[in-house]
């Protein structure tokens, strides 16, 4: 399961920090720091401790940005109002409604709209041939 931390919700509660697995001292507990640039310095660390980390994947930004969004999703308990679960890029299908059609006339109806509510809620559907009413 990959998780992602939501971008419309300004600066999660504490911050993105991140502390590192390998290296106890290693940590980055400022509240202020957005995830781009947590990851850019994690990044840096890690680049000049190539001793510690020699795996390539270590210092790829791809790798360390979920190492750092697996870290906070835990800390915050995977809350959705701050973590989300990654789906496929598939889209969704889309729906499209039959046409709804008057059985007098055999002509498409149309949203009839409320007048006081700005034209903003429906309230029926009518044949614009025979002005018969539907409900919706």
């Amino acid at each position: 399961m990959s998780m992602t931390i939501r971008t419309n919700i300004g600066m999660p509660p504490g911050g993105v920090i991140y502390e590192d697995p390998r290296t106890q001292s290693a940590k980055w507990v400022d509240d202020h720091t957005f995830l781009d640039d947590r990851t850019a310095e994690v990044i840096r660390f890690r680049s000049a401790n190539p001793n510690i980390y020699p795996e390539p994947e270590w210092t790829q930004a791809a790798f360390v940005r979920q190492q750092i969004i697996d870290f906070n999703c835990l800390r915050w308990g995977n809350n959705p109002a701050y973590c989300l679960e990654e789906k496929s890029l598939k889209s969704a299908p889309v729906v499209v409604q039959a046409p709804r059609i008057c059985p007098d006339c055999n002509v498409e109806i149309v949203p009839k709209y409320c007048p006081t509510c700005s034209g903003k809620r429906l309230i029926a559907y009518e044949c614009p041939s025979c002005k018969k009413e539907f409900p919706k």
